[in-house]
């Protein structure tokens, strides 16, 4: 109930405007100008009154939600810009094999300013104005490796460097760029290493690619330029830090029969080396993907793959060359140091599992990859006597994976182990995982532990245990190398 005071408050505001109506009436010649006003029109006067004032008071609590709606929105627009920049760079994290399917995760055109409040709508246009519909980001990580297999140590420091640029145009185009710190002869590693008397460290360009996804086909991808690999492989063929060069087509089926849930074809053409005299070298091959329905916490995809690497020996001329490009090698090769004793073409099998185990931030995956050189020691033929010594059985790798859990968000873990056996001709040594002791003929025990400490950046160490298998090549048993590497990796 409100008080007589509230009351006597209301009737002083009535008396006021109504003498003010009156005043004005007096002076435009209206007869009620001496007229006293009568309590029933007073109270009418402040039932008036009270409504204009509670319209007001509405006006202004949907003003206010007005502008709590505008400020969440932005809100939101930031968290999704720090997303998108934080996850640009996540499928490139160190020792990890790169995920199924596209290039990069095709991504989604900021929101548009329609349906949305007059300022933040106006706020949301001025952000797009500004930035466009490109997307900035990229990682820095600082590296202290150590290697033990004899004494003394070797200690080095490294960093890695890189900064994207994502650009969406329209609905059906994308497009891409990426600068990398490393070596420009070595296309397997983006490290750049502590030493040349403090010189100016390189930058090169590291993808340059575009992306035509038609409405008019739905689940077709088309590539081409330099570009991140496609298809799914692990670091045994291909090593994280290699972007072919060339074109790329991506198809997808989706399938809603049986245990079967889609389907995806992926073909690839990428020359490696052109020739103004001759044929080219370049690889081709495609990959058949099958995704399954989750069996319970279990989700399997399945991986069948074939890379035929066309007409390899300029890969062995350049490794000895003055200066020399691309990685040492350690596949047979011919006296004169210019000739493969093998041909690479690899049969690459992989089956991938997706456990959920019932918390978010620890994930299960369990990886296993098989790779067969089908065309090992079989160009001894194109070599003059004396030929080198190939064991045409020499031909098989096997990877074996696991990692449990993640790094995403602060106080995120992750726990990873893998295995691999890679025999001597198994797969092209210029190209595939460019930490190990020698890039075939080689066993490895990698060990790995991530702890994300803060929004952006990440604590990471990785040992490396292995050694070269003992063949004709190299019949002494050699001591287990150690390789430690710590990081500290901030993402922008």
């Amino acid at each position: 109930m409100r008080s007589s005071k509230g009351k006597g408050c209301w009737v002083m505001v009535a008396v006021a405007v109504f003498s003010g109506v009156t005043a004005a009436q007096e002076q435009s010649g209206g007869g009620l100008a001496h007229q006293t006003p009568s309590p029933q029109e007073l109270w009418a006067a402040v039932a008036e009154l009270r409504e204009l004032v509670l319209a007001q008071n509405r006006e202004l609590a949907g003003q206010r939600e007005l502008i709590r709606a505008q400020q969440q929105r932005l809100e939101q627009m930031e968290a999704l810009l720090r997303q998108r920049a934080a996850t640009a760079t996540e499928s490139n994290s160190p020792a990890r094999s790169q995920p199924a399917g596209l290039p990069m995760p095709t991504g989604t055109a900021l929101p548009t300013a329609q349906n949305q409040p007059g300022g933040a709508a106006a706020g949301l246009e001025s952000l797009r104005r500004a930035l466009g519909n490109f997307r900035f980001s990229g990682d820095l990580r600082l590296r202290g490796e150590t290697f033990h297999d004899g004494d003394p140590a070797r200690i080095r420091g490294r960093f890695r460097l890189r900064f994207n640029v994502d650009a969406q145009f329209g609905e059906e185009w994308r497009g891409g760029l990426r600068l990398a710190s490393g070596d420009d002869t070595d296309p397997i590693s983006t490290n750049q290493t502590f030493t040349d008397f403090f010189l100016r460290k390189p930058v090169n360009l590291d993808l340059a690619f575009v992306s035509y996804q038609p409405r008019w086909w739905k689940g077709l991808t088309l590539t081409g330029g330099k570009f991140a690999v496609t298809w799914h492989r692990t670091e045994m063929t291909l090593d994280n830090d290699l972007n072919p060069e060339g074109a790329s087509q991506a198809i997808e089926f989706k399938v809603s029969r049986g245990a079967l849930q889609r389907i995806t074809l992926v073909g690839f053409q990428a020359p490696f080396f052109e020739r103004s005299v001759g044929r080219d070298s370049l690889l081709l091959g495609g990959q058949v993907q099958l995704g399954f329905q989750p069996l319970g916490p279990v989700r399997l995809t399945t991986y069948a793959g074939f890379m035929d690497f066309l007409r390899t020996d300029p890969v062995r001329a350049a490794q000895t060359a003055v200066p020399q490009g691309l990685t040492g090698n350690v596949n047979n090769h011919a006296a004169t140091a210019t000739q493969f004793a093998s041909r690479f073409g690899l049969l690459d099998l992989i089956t991938r599992m997706e456990i959920d185990t019932g918390t978010e931030r620890w994930p299960l995956v369990l990886q296993f990859d098989y790779v067969n050189n089908t065309r090992a020691c079989t160009n001894l033929v194109n070599i003059a006597p004396p030929r080198p010594t190939c064991n045409p059985r020499d031909r098989d790798g096997f990877w074996v994976e696991l990692l449990l859990g993640r790094t995403r968000q602060r106080h995120d873990v992750e726990f990873g182990y893998t295995f691999l056996r890679i025999e001597q001709e198994a797969v092209l040594g210029a190209f595939n995982f460019s930490d190990l002791r020698v890039s075939t003929g080689v066993f490895t025990h990698r060990l790995s532990f991530g702890y994300q400490f803060a929004d952006r950046a990440t604590l990471a160490w990785t040992g490396l245990f292995g050694r070269r298998l003992v063949t004709a090549q190299a019949p002494v048993r050699e001591p287990l190398l150690r390789r430690m590497q710590f990081d500290v990796i901030y993402r922008y």
